[in-house]
């Protein structure tokens, strides 16, 4: 019996080793770039390791992901880099709920006053800061939507 716990409790302690080697962010994610045009009205303003763009039209803005949450002033630093200001950015879309795409949402939106888009399926991610069934990426949280519900627009795969 004592050996089986021995060998339970040094399985735990290796597995616990390696993922938490493997869930230490790639150090490119939280490393400044200067923001740039990608093409015509389309600018990154993403990190050097995480994208970012900012999609302008005259005054008004959309911005595509947040980045990581402690990232989210790298991305408004560069926003207002390209001489644009926060309150610019009247949307916000998010690829998906993965925290390296919208752990910096929260202080983007909060920060710009823009409205966040989504796709229905990631609402419960948004509003409780951690995306659910994505067993393959669960590495890490976010900052949850402000409010319950969360102050979103949801929209359906394929809804126009």
């Amino acid at each position: 019996m004592r050996k089986m716990i021995r060998r339970a409790l040094a399985t735990a302690v290796v597995t616990i080793s390696l993922a938490s080697a493997a869930m230490a962010d790639n150090p490119d994610w939280s490393q400044p770039t200067k923001p740039f045009r990608v093409v015509g009205n389309i600018y990154y303003v993403g990190t050097k390791g995480l994208a970012a763009y900012l999609i302008t039209s005259g005054r008004e803005a959309i911005l595509l992901d947040g980045t990581l949450n402690r990232t989210a002033s790298l991305v408004e630093s560069n926003i207002t880099a390209l001489g644009f200001k926060l309150s610019d950015v009247k949307i916000i879309v998010t690829s998906h709920a993965h925290f390296d795409h919208v752990a910096g949402v929260a202080q983007i939106k909060r920060d710009s006053g823009a409205k966040l888009y989504a796709i229905a399926p990631d609402r419960w991610a948004l509003e409780n800061g951690l995306h659910d069934g994505e067993t393959t990426y669960k590495r890490g949280t976010f900052p949850p939507g402000e409010g319950r519900p969360c102050a979103c627009r949801w929209r359906r795969r394929g809804a126009r």
